[in-house]
Formats: C-alpha cells, sequence, structure tokens
C-alpha cells in the first residue's frame, strides 16, 4: 500500500463513494483519479455494502459491458487498518444527460427496466447484468452527442437473489 502524488492534494470534487481529482491538464490522455472513501466501497444495484473485491468486480464489469477504460492504481491506506481504491479513468468533457437519452441509452443495450427492493435498475437478461443509479450525474452526453457511463454501478443477478419485478 502506499501513497499516491495526486491524493495527497485536496480533492476536487466528492461523490457518494469517492473523492475525485481532475487532471492538471485537459486534453488527449487526461485522466481522473478516483479513491475510495475510508473502508467504503459503495453499495451494489440490490443495495447490499460493496466489499473491496465485489468494488474490483465492479470495475472490471463497468470496462467490460460499458467500454469504460478503468484502471486499477492500488490501495492506499489513509490511516492504520482503514484503506481505499485508488483508480483512473479518462476524463470526459460533457453534461448530464436526459432521462429520457438515459433510457434510449440502457434499452437499445439490450436492458429493460426493473424493481429490485427499493431500486429502480436496468436489467438485461442475456447475460443478467444490472445496471444502477444510472442518473445524468453518471451518464454524460458528450459535445459530439454520445452518452458515456462513467460510474454506473454494475452487477451479475443470480437467481437466488431477491427478484427483479416489473416496473
Amino acid at each position: 500500500m502506499r501513497p499516491f502524488e495526486a491524493t495527497s492534494r485536496p480533492a476536487d470534487a466528492f461523490g457518494y463513494e469517492h473523492e475525485v481529482w481532475f487532471p492538471q491538464q485537459s486534453g488527449a490522455g487526461a485522466r481522473v483519479i478516483k479513491a475510495t472513501y475510508g473502508n467504503c466501497f459503495g453499495h451494489l444495484p440490490d443495495g447490499s455494502e460493496a466489499t473491496p473485491l465485489g468494488y474490483l468486480e465492479r470495475l472490471v464489469l463497468c470496462n467490460e459491458v460499458l467500454g469504460d477504460q478503468i484502471s486499477f492504481l492500488g490501495i492506499e491506506e489513509c490511516r492504520p487498518g482503514v484503506i481505499r481504491v485508488v483508480t483512473a479513468q479518462p476524463a470526459i468533457e460533457g453534461h448530464p444527460a436526459e432521462a429520457q437519452e438515459i433510457a434510449r441509452f440502457f434499452l437499445g443495450a439490450g436492458f429493460e427496466r426493473r424493481r429490485w427492493g427499493r431500486n429502480i435498475v436496468w436489467f438485461r437478461s442475456a447475460d443478467g447484468i444490472v445496471a444502477s443509479d444510472t442518473h445524468g450525474g453518471n451518464v454524460l452526453r458528450t459535445e459530439e452527442g454520445a452518452l458515456v457511463a462513467i460510474d454506473v454501478p454494475l452487477m451479475v443477478w443470480k437467481p437466488e437473489m431477491s427478484p427483479l419485478l416489473p416496473v
């Protein structure tokens, strides 16, 4: 475990599960650095707490399913016994997508809306992928009009989990 240069300065933004550092320079190859809060690795789409391994598995799914290019940089120990996962991903310039655009994006990728407990999620039955937290802050529209999911939690639904109900 090691400290990271980017995380030594104050974060530029704060999300539900991350501190975020924007690139110092823009342009091709610019990357955003993210670090989870100490011993907090977010929630899975079913509402359960994510483990460090679950968090990393979710990042792999984001790369495979959504085409994200998230890189694992390492684990940082904030203080004894408290860790956070540090990652980097391409800096995407854009504006929050509208709800209708987000719906078209997921419907076009073979997903359908479902209710999972108290949450509305997107489910793709072909591979069991569940996507949640799909608001405009996590799905951006670029200047070219492309929609890019930048922080959408994914997981694989299994039959032993609570049911996904029609909306």
